[in-house]
């Protein structure tokens, strides 16, 4: 499964290590979701995402989450196609500009445009009324 000195496991510990400092970043500084707190609590977009989702008419939980999986999929894809199949240099350059570049700019645009119309809800206050949960048994195990 190694292609030259290209090890396929790199990306993944690459990934891995990021998060977790990441985290460990968040966490240390008190900016992970959990820990806000208060009346600041709505004016992170992360904290304030799901009530503006909800807002939204649910658009990131019905669209958004599928959309994230496959681009995720299409990345997945072009590592497989790549170093599985033996093409050619011209049937690379079509494969890749034909059919991954394009389907990632289309994945890209529809997230982002599910992203701004969430974005543009208004932030709902602790104290006004909330917002029910159109998807309650979905997030239920």
């Amino acid at each position: 499964m190694q292609a030259g000195s290209w090890n396929p496991l790199f990306f993944l510990i690459a990934f891995l290590c990021f998060l977790i400092l990441f985290l460990g970043y968040g966490y240390f500084n008190k900016l992970l979701w959990f820990q806000q707190k208060g009346v600041t609590k709505a004016d992170n977009w992360f904290v304030s995402f799901k009530s503006r989702d909800l807002a939204s008419g649910g658009w990131f939980h019905r669209f958004g989450r599928p959309v994230v999986v496959l681009i995720f999929l299409n990345l997945v894809v072009f590592r497989i196609v790549i170093y599985f199949s033996i093409f050619s240099p011209f049937q690379l350059f079509i494969f890749a500009f034909v059919f991954y570049i394009p389907i990632g700019v289309i994945f890209g645009i529809i997230l982002l445009a599910i992203l701004w119309r969430i974005h543009k809800q208004p932030i709902i206050s602790e104290g006004e009324h909330p917002l029910e949960d159109p998807f309650l048994d979905a997030d239920r195990e």
